[in-house]
């Protein structure tokens, strides 16, 4: 019988591992061997090494990325066995690898779309035995796919979701050992949310739910009478300025977050406020509104305990072209681009304004640090 390989990269935190899992739809249809690399530890050369011979007996390896910085530790142990799948590639227009997949892990081995979730890591002897935040992908894309900065409609990337969402979830096992469950999905629609909150898992798990804070997800969260706890809410905010989330036409504004933070909490739902920062376009105006609302949010985050605020860094624009919108920039590699805010301009002094608002609230800041990619 052929021997087939699975990588699958994790990495360790503190209180918490990451598992970038990309196998678990398919671990039960296929006779894999799982290996787990941890980018820091395999970037060593002994390290990588000893990978590269407990992997040269396999025919087939293939191996699930989500940040395609990960790829760089294990570059030069690859070679024609190895085939790459996974959501760093899902929208890549120049990929950094050959053999790479941009559908489903399925449709790369040749599989149907799976309902039957596999927890392949729990105990695995590679893995310290710490809580774990793994993904349990239900979906992928996003429904709205028009904000300025984002590349969805440029790959043709459109929403879609996984049959029979409610059994796939009453297969997660462990919640004692399990820290988060990402479920992915770009963008949850008030279909999707609700599926998941029926599916009686409420306290057992704390699953990590990407939302938009648009009228019809407002107006279900708002009207929603049981619990949400064990549901993580992770609004796609961007910015804490009504007139900046216009300008990356995000179709909602503050005040439509405000209201549904403040709703989910009240549910018992966690809530984040996902930003980006450095916005090349920002205003005084701009920052100004930053310190009115972050302070409201620090009122809710006072009361609930349970609002925090992550930060992605700064923006990464589809293209040249659109940076070019908002003025000076630098084009990378893979065809996107990333906008220069000079020491000297009023957009310096807006984002840094509006950056130590958040810094000095109190609530909750976890991600990139705050400008920390402003021109010195």
């Amino acid at each position: 019988m052929e021997k087939i390989a699975a990588v699958t990269f994790w990495i360790d935190e503190p209180s918490r591992i990451i598992v970038f899992n990309g196998f678990s739809f398919v671990a039960h249809a296929v006779p894999f061997d799982h290996f787990f690399v941890n980018p820091g530890r395999v970037s060593d050369s002994a390290v990588r090494e000893q990978l590269q011979v407990k992997l040269s007996g396999y025919e087939r390896i293939y191996c699930s990325v989500t940040t395609t910085s990960h790829l760089e530790s294990i570059r030069p142990i690859i070679d024609g066995r190895w085939f790459f799948g996974g959501p760093a590639f899902s929208m890549t227009k120049h990929p950094q690898v050959s053999n790479c997949h941009p559908g489903t892990m399925e449709s790369l081995l040749g599989l149907p779309p799976s309902t039957t979730f596999t927890d392949y890591w729990t105990g695995h002897p590679a893995l310290p035995r710490k809580p774990v935040y793994f993904a349990c992908s239900i979906g992928t894309g996003c429904y709205w796919n028009k904000c300025t900065f984002c590349d969805y409609k440029d790959s043709g990337r459109l929403f879609t979701k996984r049959d029979d969402v409610a059994r796939i979830l009453s297969q997660l096992k462990h919640p004692e050992s399990t820290a988060f469950v990402h479920l992915c999905v770009a963008s949850c629609t008030q279909l999707l949310l609700e599926q998941v909150l029926t599916a009686g898992l409420k306290g057992k798990f704390n699953l990590v739910c990407f939302c938009r804070a648009d009228a019809a997800l407002l107006k279900f969260v708002k009207h929603y009478s049981g619990s949400m706890a064990g549901l993580f809410l992770s609004l796609g905010v961007e910015s804490l300025s009504s007139a900046a989330m216009a300008i990356l036409d995000k179709g909602f504004d503050f005040e439509a977050v405000f209201e549904m933070t403040r709703e989910a909490l009240m549910k018992g739902a966690h809530v984040e406020w996902n930003i980006m920062d450095n916005l090349p376009f920002l205003s005084n105006e701009m920052a100004g509104e930053y310190e009115l609302n972050v302070s409201r949010g620090a009122m809710l985050a006072w009361r609930y305990k349970r609002l925090s605020i992550f930060n992605n860094g700064q923006i990464f624009w589809p293209n040249a072209s659109i940076a070019g919108k908002f003025g000076p920039f630098t084009e990378l590699p893979d065809g996107r681009a990333i906008s220069v805010i000079r020491f000297d301009s009023p957009a310096y002094d807006a984002n840094l304004r509006a950056g130590q608002a958040i810094i000095h609230s109190g609530i909750i800041l976890n991600g990139v640090n705050l400008n920390a990619t402003l021109e010195q």
